[in-house]
């Protein structure tokens, strides 16, 4: 099967330029990716305003008539379980090492209570930006070390609580959506295979964001790349591939300019992406997606039209 291809941006780039380009190009898939960081609850926020808007909403309806299919990929723990609640109900969120409970951030993944109110945020988060495909990236805060280090959370790994959160995340999809499918996000400190079973309906998404990005992923003489790339077999043998999906960096602006406007000029390296593509590829990724942020009309105002066609070009033929 053809990897399907896919692109990230954030939702206020989705405009007409973006919308006439896109169809040409391949790409099957469209990320709105509100802004991350310790602001991202706040981001989602103005998502769910922004697509209430006439001119949004027919952007999508015409993308989706033209065969792609436009999906909503969000940090959106802090959202989902809002830190007001932290003061009457200070044990739904995670313990520091210290023993400290702490408002910021994640929650605990041993809380069943705290499980029920992120399910039904979900329920009403999956009406709110429906997905043609089902396919949904709900994803917990966008932080290293989030983890909870209550007695019961210390006895699991990040990523078996990360995934334990996901599961509470997926039944509330479910409410809504009975055909819904959500991402693990392989990412900082839940690289590592979690121990417990996924649900058949949760997929993968491996994130490389401590990578060189000039360097291809698999290059055995680049530990920094390694250090990424050796989790991804074990991965993918306890997700399968079945939606597993690569989000890498390539073409992501948003980071090359130190996210910070204005953008800079993107000169992505063609030849380690094409490689990178070729080795998921090779691995049975069905989605080859790579952010593509700060590519907007404020971009193309300083720097003429951003690299998007050679990306895709470059990308297209194996190279074995």
């Amino acid at each position: 099967m053809k990897a399907k291809m896919g692109l990230l941006i954030h939702p206020e780039e989705l405009d007409d330029m973006c919308v006439e380009v896109l169809p040409s190009l391949g790409v099957s898939v469209l990320g709105i990716h509100p802004v991350g960081g310790s602001q991202a609850h706040l981001s989602l926020a103005r998502l769910l305003k922004q697509v209430q808007d006439p001119d949004f909403h027919k952007r999508v309806a015409t993308l989706e008539a033209k065969g792609i299919s436009v999906e909503f990929a969000c940090h959106a723990l802090t959202y989902l379980l809002p830190r007001d609640l932290f003061q009457k109900n200070p044990e739904w969120f995670r313990m520091s090492p210290e023993g400290n409970r702490l408002a910021e951030s994640n929650c605990c993944a041993s809380n069943t209570e705290a499980f029920e109110t992120i399910s039904a945020a979900c329920a009403k988060l999956a009406a709110d930006l429906p997905t043609r495909d089902h396919r949904y990236h709900l994803w917990l805060d966008d932080i290293f070390n989030g983890g909870c280090w209550c007695e019961p959370c210390r006895q699991m790994s990040h990523s078996d609580q990360a995934l334990t959160i996901v599961h509470a995340m997926l039944a509330g999809l479910k409410r809504t959506d009975p055909e819904a499918k959500l991402s693990f996000l392989a990412y900082h400190d839940t690289m590592e295979t979690p121990n417990i079973k996924p649900h058949p309906d949760v997929y993968l998404e491996y994130a490389p964001m401590a990578r060189d990005h000039h360097v291809p992923i698999n290059a055995p003489h680049c530990e920094k790349n390694a250090g990424q790339f050796r989790p991804l077999a074990s991965l993918l043998r306890t997700f399968g591939c079945k939606d597993a999906t690569a989000l890498d960096y390539w073409m992501d602006n948003s980071m090359f300019s130190g996210w910070k406007k204005p953008p800079r000029k993107l000169v992505p390296d063609l030849q380690v992406a094409a490689a990178d593509v070729d080795v998921y590829r090779q691995m049975g990724m069905e989605y080859i997606t790579t952010f593509a942020c700060y590519l907007g009309e404020d971009y193309r105002e300083l720097w003429g039209d951003p690299p998007v066609r050679d990306f895709i070009a470059a990308i297209s033929q194996p190279l074995s």
